[in-house]
């Protein structure tokens, strides 16, 4: 008998306390229990030498807690709800327990049928989402087999344990994804030979990780290694993650060119910070502001140019609501696989945002050639999942997120989709959060509805002002150069990492008059003033042993 989770937390009102996961009996030592102590974990993180820079599994973003650590259990929104108050994934009617809940299936193909259409958003709407996703939230399954070891961690004296799921990933938005969420995983990628740069084949491409965790048609095919093992899950994804690692490779060869000492673990942090500042200006700067409508943006200061400093009180950690129902609206946007499965067209539409998903996803989701897997649903499996972790109904999460609940099928909440959400459930308050989030009119402009905005803004403002190392509060940045970082779009970055000549200025745009193309040659590693950016970068050995990297100052 398998097991479907790695930790279980005491049940309470409000996000889950910071519990550290105890993978093992063994793990349990009078030293760790020690070592999780404020004072402890105050005394190994206040360590000057890596102060400008972020550990690898998040680890001392916050001198005090555990937040965003990778491998710790998933935040909550309300309370886990499962069958059996405490593992087993909810079945039936939360208003007639005898009534069981509609087949996932029978939802997907009820409420999310297929009506193809197209956009004026590309298809990188949806893989950015996609490459976030997974550089935020890794919920794997168990490895123990019999008699599963459940450790529950808990303050409480009695009373059930409701079991939660463990994130293996970091929590904040790092380039995880290209560096991974380990020390280990971070060793794999760089270049042994050449430790400022990330391991590269001849041609140019991440290096063989020497799995078979990706179709491969000849034997002289590969699956990539990347920061993240799910770099394989197709094409457009990889190539995501390949741009990436150029370009950490592309800025790190600039810095070393640059610097006197070549440091070269100091030049590969440098060259990450960039990276991660990079990544954080597309998402907040590109790609949110299409998602969510600006009221919902304004609301929860997700402009960039508001000043918001870092608040060591917040919890950035991933909210259960947030990345199992809200954040896979993304996922939905999935166009033809023929636009997927090739490779990244700048002009690739994707699918307009409403509860409808095309075939390709709900029916031949990764079938291979032989068909082995021919009918898998990724809607289905986003319902289950969401049984599976306990996540409340929409209307409890609704609630929470001070929006009023829905009281019938008719409800202007719905909008034209209450009847759909009608034929395969019993009751408004038995509509589990993915489907009926997901059903939600647009809000405000933006590509969700009023539910899944509000989830969605809410969690990437914790990740925003709960980071010490975003990229606006990090010191390593003077104004000058944060200016130079938020003129980098994801456009350029295609410009500085492939070979194509043009592409529109805005990626997650058609091209159009207000979204004319720009030529490549005229994009370059000088549009961030990368030798005026580290004259002035420091490394901070202690207290007042201060070394600059050339001839500049403190920041």
């Amino acid at each position: 008998q398998s097991c479907h989770a790695e930790t279980c937390l005491p049940l309470q009102s409000g996000l889950i306390k910071t519990t550290p996961l105890l993978k093992s009996p063994e793990e349990i030592t009078v030293k760790k229990r020690q070592e999780q102590t404020s004072s402890s974990r105050f005394g190994r993180c206040f360590d000057f030498k890596k102060l400008p820079f972020r550990t690898a599994d998040g680890s001392c973003n916050n001198y005090f807690t555990s937040h965003g650590e990778s491998e710790q259990p998933l935040a909550r929104l309300l309370p886990a709800q499962y069958g059996d108050s405490s593992f087993a994934p909810r079945k039936f009617s939360t208003v007639n327990p005898a009534n069981p809940l509609p087949s996932p299936r029978d939802v997907s193909r009820a409420v999310h049928p297929d009506i193809t259409a197209t956009s004026q958003l590309t298809i990188m709407m949806m893989q950015w989402g996609q490459f976030i996703d997974h550089e935020l939230v890794s919920t794997t399954a168990s490895n123990w087999s019999v008699a599963c070891p459940f450790l529950c961690h808990t303050e409480r004296a009695s009373g059930a344990a409701p079991r939660e799921n463990r994130n293996s990933v970091t929590s904040f938005l790092d380039a995880s994804t290209v560096y991974g969420s380990t020390e280990e995983r971070l060793a794999s990628v760089r270049d042994e030979a050449n430790p400022h740069l990330l391991k590269t084949t001849a041609d140019n491409f991440p290096p063989d990780n020497g799995l078979d965790d990706c179709v491969k048609r000849d034997s002289n095919d590969i699956c990539f290694l990347a920061g993240d093992e799910r770099a394989n899950e197709h094409p457009a994804l990889t190539l995501t993650h390949t741009i990436f690692m150029r370009l950490h490779n592309l800025i790190a060869s600039e810095i070393m060119a640059i610097v006197t000492h070549n440091d070269a673990d100091q030049v590969f942090r440098l060259a990450r910070s960039v990276v991660e500042a990079i990544e954080q200006q597309i998402t907040y700067g590109e790609w949110l502001p299409i998602l969510l409508g600006p009221t919902v943006r304004s609301e929860f200061d997700l402009d960039l140019n508001k000043n918001i400093r870092y608040q060591m009180a917040v919890d950035p950690r991933i909210v259960s609501e947030f990345s199992t129902a809200a954040f896979r609206r993304a996922r939905t946007f999935d166009s033809l696989a023929e636009g997927i499965l090739t490779a990244i067209d700048p002009e690739d539409r994707m699918q307009p945002s409403d509860n409808f998903v095309v075939d390709e996803v709900t029916a031949h989701l990764f079938e291979n050639q032989e068909g082995a897997r021919k009918g898998f649903d990724l809607v289905s499996l986003n319902l289950q999942r969401g049984r599976d972790h306990g996540i409340p109904p929409y209307n409890d999460v609704r609630e929470a997120l001070g929006l009023s609940r829905v009281t019938s099928f008719s409800d202007s909440a719905l909008g034209a989709n209450g009847a759909l959400l009608q034929s395969v459930y019993d009751h408004v308050d038995d509509m589990e959060l993915f489907a009926a989030g997901l059903s939600e009119p647009l809000h405000d402009g933006g590509l969700a509805g009023e539910t899944f905005s509000r989830l969605i803004a809410t969690q990437f403002q914790r990740l925003r002002a709960g980071d010490r190392f975003f990229y606006l509060n990090n010191r390593i940045f003077k104004k000058q150069s944060l200016g130079r970082i938020q003129n980098i779009t994801l456009a350029r970055v295609f410009c500085l990492t492939t070979n194509i000549n043009e592409v529109q200025e805005n990626a997650f745009r058609v091209p159009s008059a207000s979204n004319p193309t720009i030529s490549c040659s005229s994009v370059n590693l000088n549009d961030l003033d990368l030798d005026s950016l580290f004259k002035e970068v420091f490394l901070k050995k202690s207290e007042n042993d201060l070394v600059s990297i050339k001839d500049g100052a403190y920041l």
